[in-house]
């Protein structure tokens, strides 16, 4: 369901947010002039105080000043008075000039000491008058400091009311323009459709969808293009990634070629057959250990040893491998020769001799033919087996897990060293065979992703820009549909954002995915919605739908075009990225329809419209008979 607001109720809204806004700053001033206040009070008691403590502390020396004082004029007059009574008593001259002598040396005494003290007391009293006057001067600072702070947020007060004031002058000049301009395109809309005529309208629709048409099967065309190039891509990257594969496989078989060129001492079939059985798992085996096992399964192994075989094994041997020629080898104590290289000239003749085909695929076993049969037949040995002594080893599929499950279930005994081992080569051998196909197909899978990831995009910017050019030309070919509605339309808010100046990635794409979301949500919003209520089936109604689902069409293309030409050096932002040009690009494309859609369901209730006043007028008015009557 869609939701508008009127344009008062946005005005309320605004003007709530603005009081809710002017509210915090009063209360934010009223909290700064506060602890300023406390601040300054603060500092007025500490001076108070430290005057205070200074002015004690200066009453405390002069009282201890006046009591020395004191008690030097009561031991002075002491002194004098007896002094004066020896004088008098003795009336000596000499030991009259001696006390004179005295008393002179004890003034001057008295004199020095006096002046230590002043000086000392005015080194103090300076002393505390500087520490009184950096006091203030930090407090001056401090005040300056505080001003400032202040002026500065009053500036960025004013100037953050200043922005608002702009922008709601320009917000309210563009709501007029637009008001204007859409009563101007309404009304030369109502004067093309007074001026049309009914057929001109059917012909400019015909054109319309034969240009659509054709612009359809162009972006086919254009789509098919894509899709050709990008298969014979993938088919390139296919061949390269054989020829590579190839490479690989032949610079194997040469290794081997040349492991096995090496002579080889006489074996027995078993111990032949076991040496074979090591390289293929690539660990050692034990030659008549593992013989002695598959006699022991029930295991028959034949090996093709008449003339006819060697003379078909011969040039086999000698095309993958020329070897010095050497004497003829007894029949009994001839070794096996076994060619490990996957070229086709080694399998082809031996798939002569056997009734299958050596290449098959031996994953999914006939019924009839035991899984440990078929790995020893795609070895060229004919095989047969007895009933088997154990249910796991039957139901494997895997032959080298049956043949590694054979040898553990030997016997309800503890299995030997020697089975065990080979159990565990084979299951080894399995699990680097599975983990190497792995590793080569997430190899070419990755490839595979990174060619269509490429392709991807630059078939997006293509159909982007078919898009654009086909919505151009169905603007200019689309039919003016003005009209006059006879209720006032409600107030439609598009939210837009404005071109984001991050420099961290992430969070640009952040935000544009919100953008993203809400115009895909006003797409799906208009495209599901409800057309049974009285409104909403009205001419108004239409022109709000397009309107607003338009303006979601333009913000996903601005979308795009800023994703384009974003520099993305992350993975994840890489696949974001990705993810939102795809969501962009193809809402964009979908709204395309639902535009026409709208336009046609307008242009039918509109030509409804017309109908229903034609038949009230013909219905309603009488005529001049019946008004004479």
């Amino acid at each position: 369901m869609q939701f508008v607001y009127s344009p008062y109720d946005y005005e309320q809204q605004l003007q709530q947010q603005y009081q809710q806004q002017l509210a915090q700053r009063q209360a934010l001033e009223q909290y700064y002039h506060r602890q300023e206040q406390q601040r300054q009070e603060m500092i007025q008691q500490q001076l108070i105080q430290q005057e205070q403590q200074r002015q004690q502390l200066i009453q405390q020396q002069q009282e201890q000043r006046r009591l020395e004082q004191h008690k030097l004029q009561q031991q002075k007059q002491k002194q004098l008075q007896f002094r004066q009574e020896q004088a008098q008593q003795l009336f000596d001259y000499l030991y009259m000039q001696q006390l004179q002598q005295q008393e002179a040396e004890r003034q001057q005494k008295l004199a020095a000491s006096e002046a230590a003290r002043q000086q000392k007391l005015a080194a103090s009293k300076a002393a505390s008058l500087e520490k009184v006057r950096v006091a203030e001067v930090n407090r001056q600072k401090a005040l300056k400091a505080a001003e400032e702070a202040d002026a500065e947020r009053q500036a960025a007060l004013e100037e953050i009311a200043a922005q608002e004031k702009a922008e709601k002058a320009e917000r309210l000049e563009a709501e007029r323009l637009a008001q204007e301009a859409e009563k101007q395109r309404l009304a030369e809309e109502a004067e093309k459709k007074r001026l049309a005529a009914e057929a001109e309208q059917k012909r400019l629709e015909a054109e319309k969808q034969k240009q659509l048409q054709a612009e359809k099967q162009k972006l086919e065309a254009e789509k098919q293009k894509l899709e050709a190039e990008k298969q014979k891509q993938l088919q390139a990257e296919k061949q390269k990634l054989q020829a590579e594969k190839q490479k690989q496989l032949q610079a194997q078989a040469e290794a081997q070629k040349a492991q096995f060129n090496k002579p080889k001492p006489v074996q027995s079939e078993a111990e032949a057959f076991a040496d074979y059985y090591s390289q293929l798992t690539k660990c050692p085996g034990n030659g008549p250990s593992f013989a002695q096992a598959l006699k022991q399964l029930g295991v028959s192994v034949n090996y093709d040893s008449d003339e006819e075989t060697l003379a078909e094994e011969e040039p086999i041997a000698t095309k993958q491998a020329p070897v010095a020629k050497q004497a003829p080898i007894a029949k009994q104590d001839r070794p096996v020769q076994v060619d490990l290289s996957e070229s086709e000239p080694v399998s082809k003749p031996v798939a002569k001799s056997l009734p299958y085909d050596i290449n098959d695929d031996l994953s999914n076993p006939t019924d009839n033919t035991h899984p440990l049969v078929a790995f020893l037949q795609s070895l060229g040995i004919p095989a047969t087996i007895s009933e088997p002594q154990v249910a796991k080893a039957e139901a494997q599929e895997d032959p080298d897990l049956a043949l590694a499950d054979f040898v553990e279930s030997l016997s309800d005994d503890e299995p030997s060293p020697v089975s065990q081992k080979a159990s565990k080569a084979a299951k080894r051998a399995a699990k680097a065979a599975e983990a190497a196909q792995k590793a080569q197909a997430e190899a070419e899978a990755a490839a595979r992703a990174q060619l269509e990831a490429e392709e991807e995009l630059k078939k997006e910017k293509a159909a982007k820009k078919a898009a654009k050019k086909a919505r151009a030309k169905a603007k200019k070919a689309a039919p003016s549909t003005p009209s006059t509605p006879s209720k006032p339309l409600p107030s439609v808010v598009v939210y837009s954002s404005p071109v984001d100046t991050e420099t961290d990635v992430s969070k640009q794409l952040e935000k544009l995915a919100a953008v993203v979301d809400r115009s895909v949500e006003t797409y799906e919003r208009i495209k599901h919605a409800d057309s049974d209520s009285e409104y909403s089936s009205s001419v108004s109604s239409f022109n709000s739908r397009l309107k607003v689902i338009q303006q979601a069409q333009i913000k996903l293309e601005q979308i795009y075009d800023q994703l384009d030409s974003m520099t993305v050096s992350s993975a994840d932002d890489k696949s974001e990225r990705t993810r939102l040009i795809k969501k962009a690009v193809s809402t964009a494309e979908a709204i395309d329809p639902v535009v026409a859609q709208l336009k046609t369901d307008k242009a039918k209730l509109e030509q409804q419209k017309k109908k229903k006043l034609r038949q009230v007028t013909l219905e309603t008015v009488p005529d001049a008979d019946s008004a004479s009557d």
